[in-house]
């Protein structure tokens, strides 16, 4: 069962100020990943966290926003990738952003969205992006399955031209 934490501010229309009480941990290539996101079902999808207690701070940060008024189905990925950030959209449903220089990954994902497409579409993207950040790639094009098993290549394209 999904919890989502409510949020409501008409003065803050792209979220970042939306609570992300939820939290988990895992790794990533020997990475401590911190996970935020104020929908707790997505959590129920995430590889087991690591054994004993944590330990320290995060290598990177993963903070997931569940985008109630977000509505529409995945469609082909577009992609940029411009100095620290890199960004891929797919509509209104997914939308990831990468800051290579905070260590971060922002997410906002649709209400369309199940949780076997989450786990099937948006982990391996968060995990490939995250990769690609600690390992300072940037570089070349990602293919994106659909949820329909196709997939599309959305290569990086630079923001400024």
């Amino acid at each position: 069962m999904s919890a989502v934490a409510p949020y409501r501010n008409p003065l803050d229309v792209l979220w970042r100020a939306v609570p992300t009480p939820f939290r988990a941990e895992m790794r990533l290539a020997g990475r401590r990943i911190a996970i935020e996101t104020n929908d707790s079902a997505l959590l129920a999808v995430l590889p087991a966290p690591p054994d004993g207690a944590p330990t320290g701070e995060s290598d990177f940060l993963w903070r997931v926003v569940r985008d109630e008024e977000a509505s529409g189905a995945i469609g082909p990925g577009v992609a940029f990738d411009d100095g620290p950030l890199s960004l891929i959209t797919t509509g209104s449903a997914l939308t990831i952003a990468v800051d290579r220089e905070r260590n971060e990954l922002l997410a906002f994902v649709g209400v369309s969205v199940s949780l076997t497409i989450f786990s099937a579409l948006a982990l391996p993207l968060f995990e490939k992006m995250t990769l690609g950040s600690i390992a300072s790639m940037g570089s070349g094009a990602l293919s994106i399955a659909t949820p329909d098993g196709t997939s599309n290549s959305a290569g990086h394209e630079n923001a400024q031209g």
